[in-house]
């Protein structure tokens, strides 16, 4: 299931036909006789003609009453997407729109502006922020089975995923991903530094779990508080927590 059509109230269709096509840059899907003088109007983008058909209807006195309350508190009747809300602000400027607010970041995350579409409605162009780039670690060990048996006591839980007999993965919400990879070679020779919130709690929780930590250090940076640990292959694991 998808949206094949959405609808916006407009007081006027040809100002409408003008500046969704003429400013914003869409284009006409439908153009057919409706009744009393008013058309079946939509238009699509021209970057996907098959996709979400956007309505362009003649506004009553009832849709005029909720465009006059969705411009009193400054809500968007429609929001589009942009890849470069900044660049999209210039141009449509240039084409004449008139916006009642310029780029901005929003606290939700992203950037909005504003801008009327001079037939009732407030329209809301919307950048969305880069999505976070995946990093993955992979450390080198001789037997995953074995390593997997620490690490669940490092992580306090299970590999995420297992692709291969040779591999664990271990998901992260930030995208992350640390990989056990085996490779008796290079067993050993991996560094890991993992970024911590409260270090003086990771420690005593990986001491419960059985992990063999070594003491926290508060002198060796003035901006990081540091913690090391080695695993049964000898990778050195270091743990660090930002100072206040």
């Amino acid at each position: 299931m998808r949206i094949g059509l959405t609808e916006i109230a407009v007081d006027d269709q040809e100002k409408a036909r003008a500046f969704y096509t003429g400013v914003l840059g869409l284009q006409v899907k439908v153009d057919a006789p409706y009744g009393g003088g008013a058309s079946w109007l939509t238009v699509v983008s021209p970057e996907d003609p098959e996709g979400t058909e956007l309505l362009l209807a003649p506004g009553d006195e009832a849709t005029a009453a909720l465009q006059a309350a969705r411009r009193e508190h400054g809500t968007p009747a429609i929001s589009f997407t942009t890849g470069d809300c900044e660049r999209s602000y210039r141009e449509l400027q240039a084409r004449g729109a008139v916006f009642v607010s310029a780029p901005h970041r929003r606290e939700y995350g992203g950037t909005n502006a504003v801008l009327e579409d001079g037939c009732g409605n407030l329209v809301n162009l919307h950048e969305a922020d880069a999505p976070a780039p995946r990093v993955l670690a992979g450390v080198a060990v001789r037997d995953v089975d074995a390593a997997v048996a620490w690490y669940e006591r490092l992580f306090g839980r299970g590999p995420d995923a297992r692709p291969m007999d040779s591999l664990a993965d271990y998901h992260f919400p930030s995208g992350g991903v640390i990989q056990l990879i085996a490779d008796p070679e290079r067993a050993g020779r991996s560094l890991l530094t993992l970024a911590v919130d409260d270090l003086a709690r990771e420690l005593s929780d990986l001491r419960a779990r059985g992990v063999d930590v070594g003491d926290l250090d508060d002198t060796t940076s003035a901006k990081v508080l540091i913690a090391t640990v080695t695993d049964p292959d000898g990778n050195a694991i270091t743990l660090v927590q930002q100072r206040a």
